[in-house]
């Protein structure tokens, strides 16, 4: 089995992403990664406009299998959580068009999964990642 997954940190100032090819036996290996991103000088519009552009071309250019990204939720900043939520948006309609699934995953089922502690924090997950 043969799975190319693209992970998508969605958010409209910094938006990441990591593509891995996971074969059989679980090998994964590590494809791209990389940050789009938009300025904070322009309108919502021009910037979700933009987002959509650039996601769509990151989709058609890399042809991920599945495409996995962080479940929307907040604690204190609402508008933060709004933006977070456009670009989410904006990755299930890109990845509709080209028939591809879409999983959302918390912080912590993702660092559950990586490092077995779903309360870990980034340098533990870092560690774990090159581990693997």
């Amino acid at each position: 089995m043969f799975v190319r997954v693209l992970g998508i940190h969605p958010g409209l100032t910094r938006c990441g992403y990591g593509l891995i090819a996971v074969q059989e036996r679980r090998q994964v290996n590590f494809e791209a990664n990389g940050v789009l991103t938009t300025s904070k000088e322009n309108s919502i519009t021009l910037r979700l406009k933009e987002m959509h552009f650039d996601l769509n071309e990151l989709i058609s250019e890399l042809k991920p299998d599945v495409i996995a990204i962080e479940k929307v939720y907040f604690q204190s900043n609402v508008s933060s959580a709004i933006s977070v939520a456009q670009v989410s948006g904006i990755v299930h309609s890109v990845a509709s068009r080209y028939g591809i699934d879409v999983s959302e995953y918390t912080p912590t089922q993702i660092k559950n999964a990586i490092t077995s502690d779903g309360k870990a924090d980034k340098i533990q997950i870092q560690q774990m990642v090159v581990r693997m």
